[in-house]
């Protein structure tokens, strides 16, 4: 058994460092519970991205598809055009024959006139008919040139919305890297803070078991410092009943004998 100073002792430091124990538990369990609100508060977050990243993956993948429609298209244009250029230089062409034919052929039909004096009412005909006929290439020439500017007109708005959809999904595409960098840096900021939390669970556990064991000692402690305190009580009865058998204090003669 201990003495009472010592008890004293053992009950000082064991307060002490009871105190000290309790201190520590409640810092680190503030610590604890403020990174527990972070790391819900970044999970929300991440969550949160995860969706503008799925809405961006999606938009991107529209824009893709309109990207290469609006490609098709023009390649159609383009196949259109070589169509109608190569079909107006067609029809360019053949009027520039025709019209040397009617040419070539009008010049000595008018000298034979004037020279034989033929009856003109044939060559009037020829006349007409190379002038109607030469009215119709060149109406179908102003078709074509008409249909090249209007296919022209097209490719330019085509290719001024395929620019703009370009622009649209390069912006999308950097919306969506800048996501998933965030993404990363908060998954990272997580896993530390899971590493720290695990790491203050475990202490918070030892200091609670601690705490107990502290709490055990200081009441074990204090009830052996009452006892201690207490006055010892004489049982008569007791001491009477060992009359004879009790050991002398120490050997001698007797010098003297009480009652």
């Amino acid at each position: 058994m201990l003495s009472f100073t010592s008890l004293s002792w053992a009950d000082t430091d064991s307060t002490q460092r009871l105190e000290n124990v309790q201190a520590e538990l409640q810092t680190l369990s503030k610590e604890f519970n403020q990174n527990k609100a972070s790391k819900s508060e970044l999970y929300q977050q991440l969550k949160n991205q995860s969706k503008a990243i799925s809405k961006l993956n999606r938009e991107l993948r529209q824009l893709d598809q309109q990207l290469k429609q609006q490609t098709s298209q023009l390649d159609e244009l383009k196949q259109k055009q070589q169509q109608q250029q190569k079909s107006h230089a067609q029809q360019f062409q053949a009027l520039s024959k025709e019209l040397r034919s009617a040419y070539i052929n009008a010049q000595p039909n008018y000298l034979k006139v004037l020279l034989n004096q033929h009856d003109p009412a044939s060559l009037s005909r020829a006349s007409i008919y190379f002038d109607y006929f030469h009215q119709a290439r060149q109406q179908q020439l102003i078709n074509i040139s008409s249909t090249l500017q209007l296919l022209a007109g097209n490719q330019q708005q085509l290719l001024a919305a395929q620019q703009r959809q370009q622009q649209l999904y390069e912006q999308r595409q950097q919306q969506q890297q800048a996501l998933q960098r965030s993404n990363r840096r908060r998954l990272a900021t997580v896993e530390q803070l899971e590493i720290k939390m695990n790491a203050q669970g475990t202490r918070i556990s030892a200091l609670r078991e601690e705490e107990q064991s502290l709490q055990t000692l200081l009441k074990s402690l204090s009830l052996q410092k009452e006892t201690k305190s207490a006055p010892q009580k004489f049982d008569h009865f007791k001491f009477a009943s060992r009359k004879g058998s009790l050991t002398w204090p120490i050997k001698g003669k007797v010098i003297a004998r009480y009652g």
